[in-house]
């Protein structure tokens, strides 16, 4: 886990209700995940990858084989 595992989406690019900015953000976060770019590679070599609300659960959007 990061030191500060948080990241902000503004309203204006998720929406205004959590389940709007909770899919954005699972989708953004795959596609993402999905990509050569350095930071997804060194992601990959993570355990697993989730995304949720600091006080809530935790959906998981990629995990090693």
């Amino acid at each position: 886990m990061s030191d500060d595992p948080r990241f902000e989406l503004p309203r204006s690019v998720v929406g205004e209700a959590w389940e709007m900015g909770l899919a954005a953000a699972n989708d953004l976060l795959a596609r993402y995940m999905s990509s050569d770019r350095a930071g997804a590679v060194r992601l990959r070599q993570s355990q697993a990858v989730s995304v949720g609300f600091v006080d809530g659960d935790l959906q998981l959007v990629w995990a090693a084989d």
